[in-house]
């Protein structure tokens, strides 16, 4: 082959060589920032998840807890309570299964924990007849399950400690 030949294939491997390389690293790229959106967007939507299971059982307990020993210190009829709260307990159920569907294992038990602290606490309340047994309620379990609760779920958020 003549000089001027290889000259050519050496120049044109050269740029074909530069393609590739470009290629690979292009691909990786995108790779890597593919990774990151969805890593991102999976941390949006747990976020919201999780607010919205701790929003739904504040509301249901306040609701069958707080507004229940009220009506029922009033001699109110608690009929209308246990309605709104059905509807709830459904939203629960709805924000507990998205915990569910996008949080991790320990998340999940967790939040199944506190649900049923909070279950505990209302079954309890209502229970209990008079409001001096409602304040004598031990309210640790549930102050335990739900500090737990979002310790993990704050962690596995990238926020707070990381003991």
């Amino acid at each position: 082959m003549p000089e001027q030949g290889w000259t050519l294939l050496v120049g044109l491997s050269g740029v074909v060589a530069g393609a590739l390389l470009s290629g690979a690293f292009s691909l990786v790229g995108s790779v890597i920032q593919g990774r990151r959106e969805q890593m991102r967007w999976a941390r949006a939507a747990r976020l919201q998840a999780y607010g919205d299971f701790l929003a739904a059982l504040d509301t249901w307990m306040d609701l069958l807890c707080t507004s229940w020993v009220e009506h029922v210190a009033a001699g109110e009829s608690v009929e209308q309570l246990e309605a709104r709260g059905e509807v709830i307990a459904e939203e629960v159920q709805r924000a507990q299964s998205r915990v569910v569907l996008l949080g991790p294992d320990a998340v999940r038990n967790c939040a199944g924990r506190y649900h049923e602290a909070v279950l505990d606490r209302i079954h309890s309340t209502q229970a209990a007849g008079n409001v001096s047994t409602v304040l004598a309620i031990d309210l640790e379990p549930l102050r335990r399950s739900r500090s737990l609760m979002l310790a993990v779920m704050n962690r596995s958020l990238g926020l707070g400690p990381r003991d």
